[in-house]
């Protein structure tokens, strides 16, 4: 099955990466040999690139992934480790370097695909791409949502990305990238935990309802939402060609 729905579904395999996806997406895990275990939520001393552009922001932390479309992602190199150290600062702990699709040869070519699944979840994804001149171009739109495992758990996902590839000569390699996200996901909060019958005050709980949300989250209609526009040039330009 193609692996276009979350981070966990790509890496999980990945030695020396630890990962988990609660809750849509809404709270991501990440280390690396250790680093990051002890981050709340988000990804934290470990880097992340899309497309040579940095997720991270100016403290090292990536709140979240929202901006990237893994059914637009063509692989994903890690690094583990010290050796992060060659993509600068913020990747003690490794560097997860994110490369989407590129166009295919010829002038246009696109494609849309529809994936379903339980409690009314559906992603559509649409791309188009192809190879004119000096020039390779894709763009994708993504659009996905569901009810989610849990009261109080629905989410809405839409991601736009256009990514342009120049290289008017052989020393010239640029890339121009502009991106979209709009994200919402309902907050279930903590699981509601009750005492098992028969047992004193302050002896273990139980969980009573794996489904239901939090008293506190369903009456304050809590939530997350993001809306984020982001845009960038990656590339390199040959001065003086080696001997």
């Amino acid at each position: 099955m193609p692996r276009g729905v979350s981070i966990d579904e790509a890496l999980k395999t990945v030695p020396g990466v630890r990962i988990d996806d609660q809750m849509d997406a809404e709270r991501v895990h990440m280390s690396i040999r250790g680093q990051g275990i002890l981050t709340e939520e988000g990804v934290r001393g470990i880097k992340l690139l899309l497309d040579g552009l940095p997720l991270n922001d100016p403290s090292g932390v990536a709140p979240d992934l929202y901006d990237i479309d893994w059914s637009a992602v063509n692989r994903i190199e890690v690094l583990r480790g010290p050796s992060g150290a060659l993509y600068g600062g913020g990747g003690s702990g490794g560097v997860v370097n994110i490369t989407t699709d590129n166009g295919e040869p010829g002038p246009i070519h696109g494609g849309v695909a529809t994936t379903f699944g339980t409690y009314n979840f559906n992603k559509t994804t649409a791309k188009m791409g192809g190879t004119r001149q000096h020039a390779n171009y894709e763009v994708s739109f993504s659009d996905g949502k569901g009810d989610g495992y849990r009261v109080h758990s629905a989410f809405t996902s839409r991601n736009a990305y256009e990514k342009v590839h120049w290289n008017p000569t052989s020393d010239v390699h640029l890339t121009q990238i502009i991106g979209w996200t709009d994200y919402f996901d309902q907050n279930a909060e903590g699981m509601k935990w009750s005492p098992v019958p028969g047992l004193a005050p302050g002896e273990p709980t139980v969980v009573t309802d794996p489904r239901g949300g939090n008293p506190a989250s369903v009456p304050s209609d809590e939530y997350y939402k993001t809306s984020r526009f982001f845009t960038g040039v990656t590339g390199q330009i040959g001065i003086n060609p080696a001997p």
